[in-house]
């Protein structure tokens, strides 16, 4: 069985690059309220960031970099 926190190791590296709801719900086999969850969970000791273009909202892990300049 897959405790919580492997799904949220999967999802962080997942999130290397920009993800849609879509593509994360393909991947994890989760509905989009799960991915918004597990998003929002991560959220709390990962800096996340969103963007929406065209009705298309994105995740990803905030690089180091921009985290380093904020």
């Amino acid at each position: 069985m897959t405790t919580k926190q492997e799904k949220l190791d999967a999802l962080t590296a997942a999130l290397e690059g920009w993800k849609t709801t879509d593509e994360l719900q393909a991947a994890f086999g989760w509905r989009a309220h799960t991915v918004r969850g597990r998003i929002s969970d991560l959220g709390k000791t990962t800096p996340i960031e969103r963007k929406r273009e065209n009705g298309v909202t994105s995740y990803r892990i905030k690089p180091a970099e921009a985290q380093d300049a904020a």
